[in-house]
């Protein structure tokens, strides 16, 4: 987020679209997020403009979204949990987005709250890293794959030997030492896994960094204090993970290569919740709810397939498609993320 707003003209519908240079220089996200702008032209209400103000002696709440196709659409998770819990909710995802689409996200997010504080109460919602896996997986022909799997490969196994020597540390304090470490060294990977300026690995290591320069931008310029980030929603029980899956033959392969996926989604998750533990240990007024997504789906999954099984009918659609919940699908993980949001501490202070 170190890179100024560009403000241009859409050819389209003649409106004033905010894009983001990339690292380069050479490359605009501008016609990737044209209809989003589209979406917010005109005068914000009245609640967006208010400056830590009240309303009838209450805080005014606030709720951001930022992310990807799992977080666009009233009816995605976030959205549906955040609409009944903040009176006002102004979501920037967009379907398609990758974790660098967050820059523009962030600069169109600003341009339009034109550089108004946001109340005190405002939570910030991230949902992010599907589509960068994706890009990884189709980038770089059919040696790609292959060098996006050797990557991910070498980190998780560093990971598990460093989780297996800080086991001690981590039951005595639950601090994540092996994530926070292998985060520290992710930089000569982060270089490694891009290609033509976009991901080209599965390790969440550039995910993470720009999750990370989002919420630096969003506290440091905006005043943002809560935060929510969504963990990866792959899982062995994706729809494509449970196709590329069954195509590893015979069954004790299969077993094999279930073990590692399973394996590789724990390091990832580590990582991330490593992240969201540093950012509130080095911004002591911040506090960030790191919300497990591939495990909750996994419960969810479980759940349907033994309520399926006891009533003796046909199990709830969960999945749209290889890649997408249903709406049933987000309408029940916006549950799970309810049961952990109203366990948490900090969500106190954001209540009216």
């Amino acid at each position: 987020l170190a890179h100024a707003p560009v403000v241009s003209k859409c050819s389209q519908c003649d409106a004033q679209h905010v894009a983001c240079s990339s690292r380069s220089g050479a490359k605009r996200r501008h016609c990737h997020l044209a209809e989003l702008s589209c979406r917010f032209a005109g005068p914000l209400p009245r609640s967006a403009r208010m400056k830590g103000r009240t309303r009838n002696g209450k805080r005014e709440r606030l709720a951001l979204v930022f992310g990807d196709s799992w977080a666009d659409g009233p009816e995605t998770w976030p959205q549906w949990w955040a609409a009944k819990e903040f009176p006002a909710v102004y979501a920037y995802a967009m379907g398609g987005s990758t974790s660098q689409d967050l820059i523009a996200q962030a600069a169109l997010c600003a341009h339009n709250w034109q550089n108004n504080f946001f109340p005190e109460s405002t939570l910030a919602i991230i949902h992010t890293g599907g589509n960068d896996l994706q890009h990884a997986l189709g980038c770089g022909g059919v040696f790609g794959p292959v060098y996006a799997f050797l990557l991910a490969l070498i980190q998780t196994l560093f990971w598990c030997a460093l989780r297996l020597i800080t086991a001690p540390c981590y039951l005595c304090c639950k601090r994540r030492w092996a994530g926070e470490l292998v985060n520290c060294l992710s930089r000569p990977i982060v270089c490694m896994s891009m290609r033509n300026g976009v991901s080209a690995s599965f390790t969440p290591d550039l995910m993470i960094n720009n999750i990370h320069s989002l919420m630096e931008e969003l506290n440091t310029f905006h005043g943002i204090r809560i935060f929510v980030v969504a963990g990866l929603p792959v899982t062995p029980c994706l729809p494509l993970m449970q196709h590329l899956l069954s195509q590893w033959q015979p069954q004790c392969i299969h077993s094999l290569a279930n073990a590692v996926v399973r394996l590789w989604v724990r390091c990832g998750v580590d990582l991330q919740a490593a992240m969201c533990d540093m950012f509130q240990r080095t911004h002591p007024e911040c506090r960030v709810l790191f919300f497990d997504e591939a495990e909750a789906i996994e419960r969810l999954v479980q759940n349907n397939l033994e309520h399926a099984t006891e009533g003796g009918s046909t199990s709830c659609k969960i999945w749209q498609d290889f890649l997408h919940l249903s709406d049933h699908g987000h309408r029940l993980l916006a549950e799970e993320f309810a049961q952990l949001w109203n366990t948490w501490e900090p969500q106190e202070d954001l209540q009216e």
